[in-house]
């Protein structure tokens, strides 16, 4: 069962409905002080509104994007050319981490606990790091909110001095690559949206992915019981002191909020991050002799493991998601770089990539001169850019 995942290039608990006037609407320790801060919204030329907290610009009512993403909604041209989607990455699957001075890790600590025995990813904190990684501070204006997907080199979640264990897991799989679960492409089979009783400032959280032109997958079924999706109350207006419902199921009963990471969530995180566990295994398929260059033709491929040391090969259980990297290489330099994502299905032991061919100098001890590569992003081992474990020629 499950969410929107962000596509590369890739996401409440259902309870037995109660009547509406039964149910007291929960606080969303998020909600509360945003409607404020969100007063001056910044409509893009696409026509999608964005909130705006100091300079962050707030996607959905708590995603940051990035300059460049804001720019790709405005359609304006960017560095290294125009883009018509909001670019997302995929993390590997070892995720360096730090937290301000001052900041108490304890719920963040256990949600990233969770992630890892359910998912599989490893968080590794690390202070002074020089990898892309996430940033945990305390919101001065007390919202949560956080960075959509892997944007940045410091990647910053901001977290209320009071926020929950819960928060802590959803703002993490936003920077993850998760939508929120009611902006499927689907919703509207599962969820009846009133958008009359949606505070104006925020009826932007509600739209579809796919109606803005995003990339992006339906992954599982609709789930109700997802840490992504919204209660029935999130961001309604109040009609004489009563909140009123934004979202209900089709048979007009109650989405109440999440008390756990959901089975959708997990399986929809495993389809990015595993298990199973990947490595990219690069192989030697000819060499030709030419003077002092040798050219060599190569086939890349990614298999599957158990165990994240790659010992044990397995099979998938389920479609898997890569996100891939390619590109031409001359010397030190890197042209040409492209990134996407490809779908492996279940049952799959092993995926092929593509074709890789070199050339090397061996009149300068074998370096190379010039070849195309591939790398995968959402991977349990360092990356492999240049393929550099495989610079075996097949001599005559």
């Amino acid at each position: 069962m499950k969410r929107i995942i962000i596509l590369l290039i890739f996401l409440t608990s259902a309870i037995a409905c109660k009547d509406l006037e039964k149910y007291e609407p929960q606080k969303n320790d998020s909600e509360e002080k945003t409607t404020e801060l969100h007063r001056q919204n910044y409509v893009t030329r696409s026509g999608i509104t964005l909130g705006k907290i100091d300079t962050n610009y707030i996607f959905q009512g708590d995603m940051i994007l990035s300059k460049k993403q804001v720019a790709a909604l405005d359609n304006v041209e960017v560095t290294r050319g125009a883009i018509n989607t909001i670019p997302k990455r995929f993390w590997p699957c070892i995720i360096p981490y730090e937290y301000e001075h001052g900041f108490d890790p304890t719920n963040v600590l256990k949600a990233m606990d969770t992630l890892s025995r359910y998912v599989g990813i490893t968080f590794v904190h690390e202070e002074g790091t020089n990898k892309a990684h996430i940033y945990f501070i305390y919101s001065p204006d007390n919202v949560n909110y956080g960075t959509y997907g892997r944007e940045n080199f410091r990647n910053v979640i901001h977290l209320s001095k009071h926020h929950s264990y819960l928060t802590a897991i959803h703002e993490i799989c936003h920077t993850l690559g998760m939508y929120h679960e009611q902006c499927r492409s689907d919703r509207d089979n599962y969820v009846d949206i009133l958008w009359n009783n949606i505070d104006p400032n925020f009826a932007y959280a509600f739209d579809k992915y796919i109606d803005r032109g995003q990339m992006g997958v339906d992954a599982g079924t609709f789930d109700y019981e997802s840490i992504m999706i919204y209660n029935s109350y999130n961001f309604g207006i109040d009609i004489d002191g009563k909140k009123q419902p934004t979202m209900l199921k089709k048979d007009g009963s109650l989405i109440y909020s999440a008390t756990k990471l959901s089975q959708g969530d997990i399986n929809s995180l495993r389809q990015i991050y595993g298990p199973p566990y990947t490595r990219l295994i690069v192989e030697t398929v000819d060499s030709v002799l030419e003077g002092s260059y040798a050219k060599v033709h190569k086939e890349v491929y990614v298999k599957f493991y158990k165990d994240k040391a790659h010992f044990l090969p397995t099979q998938l259980d389920y479609d898997r998601i890569l996100t891939i990297t390619s590109g031409r290489s001359e010397g030190l330099r890197i042209f040409d770089t492209k990134i996407y994502n490809v779908v492996v299905k279940a049952g799959s032991r092993r995926y092929f990539i593509g074709d890789s061919y070199y050339e090397y100098d061996l009149s300068r001890l074998g370096m190379r001169r010039k070849g195309n590569f591939y790398d995968v992003i959402n991977s349990h081992q360092p990356s492999y850019l240049f393929h550099k474990d495989t610079a075996t020629l097949i001599l005559p």
